[in-house]
């Protein structure tokens, strides 16, 4: 078990250039809401550095995409529902 989290870690150090997950962060902040991100550039510093940082704050932010993108649909969602009984009712 020591031997692959050992290569894992290697190849993590080897494959993952902190600047180009930076780089594909920033391109997926315009997707974040508004009161997410705020709290994502507070992290955004932390994960320039190291390898594991970065994809754990790539990973964040894609969490963060996905939240607002089903907050919307939620939204969209209940506006159909109303005016569906709008016109039953």
């Amino acid at each position: 078990m020591a031997v692959t989290e050992a290569m894992m870690s290697l190849f993590l150090k080897e494959q993952v250039l902190p600047d180009r997950v930076s780089a594909a962060i920033e391109r997926m902040d315009v997707l974040v809401a508004e009161e997410d991100r705020a709290e994502r550039k507070a992290d955004a510093g932390k994960a320039s550095k190291d390898p594991e940082e970065s994809l754990l704050c790539w990973a964040d932010t894609c969490l963060r995409v996905l939240k607002g993108q089903a907050r919307k649909e939620k939204e969209v969602g209940a506006n159909r529902v109303a005016a569906i009984l709008t016109v039953v009712l």
